[in-house]
């Protein structure tokens, strides 16, 4: 056998790899700070669900996203800017004076993406992700443990509803919450600045300016 066909691999192993390769994609998703400050930010905009308060909160999300942009992101954003000014280009406008994305247009695409992305990882992956180290054999097999969530699917819906569901919900909450403590944080901070300092003083300065 020569060399060459000694390393030549098997469909089984070319399978293996783009499996593994997909869901490390996946995993670096659902993992990078900002997808997730994006994905928050595209919750919160469900005002008939959450209200406007949370709207409103989970908008520094959003910020700090577009400040942290990392290759998901940065990949995502420039598809959409680039599909925009080629639309735009075609349409005879001028591309360097139009809006080259839409910010609700931006969140929906990470929150369809993001869901997506869960399918791609493993159940261990999953529920590593959420802490959860104590799964039954009669409930997740650990074979059934090693395969991602849409191969999951076809062996027990139901449990793959739940583990999906309940994870989404674990991320949409967390994030949420997080998102509020600090804007409670900020208001508090900006209110005793407020009150700490001498407003008629300063009133007089900015007179004298």
């Amino acid at each position: 056998m020569t060399e060459e066909k000694a390393n030549e691999k098997t469909p089984e192993e070319i399978e293996a790899k783009r499996k593994e390769t997909t869901r490390q994609l996946n995993l670096g998703f659902l993992t990078s700070q900002s997808v997730n400050d994006s994905y928050i930010a595209a919750i919160g905009t469900n005002e008939r669900e959450y209200g406007n308060s949370i709207k409103e909160a989970t908008q520094t999300n959003y910020l700090k996203s577009l400040q942290n942009i990392d290759s998901y992101t940065g990949k995502i954003l420039g598809q959409m800017i680039g599909q925009n000014a080629a639309n735009k280009f075609e349409k005879g406008q001028d591309i360097y004076e139009s809006q080259m994305f839409s910010p609700k247009a931006y969140l929906k695409n990470i929150q369809k993406q993001y869901e997506a992305a869960v399918n791609g990882i493993k159940v261990t992956d999953l529920t590593a992700l959420m802490g959860i180290k104590d799964i039954h054999e009669n409930n997740i097999s650990k074979e059934d443990r090693e395969l991602t969530l849409a191969e999951f699917s076809k062996k027990n819906a139901n449990l793959y509803g739940d583990l999906v569901e309940n994870y989404l919900l674990n991320v949409q909450q967390t994030g949420i919450a997080n998102s509020l403590m600090q804007n409670s944080a900020f208001r508090k901070d900006t209110l005793e600045n407020i009150l700490k300092t001498d407003l008629k003083k300063l009133e007089e300065e900015n007179k004298k300016q």
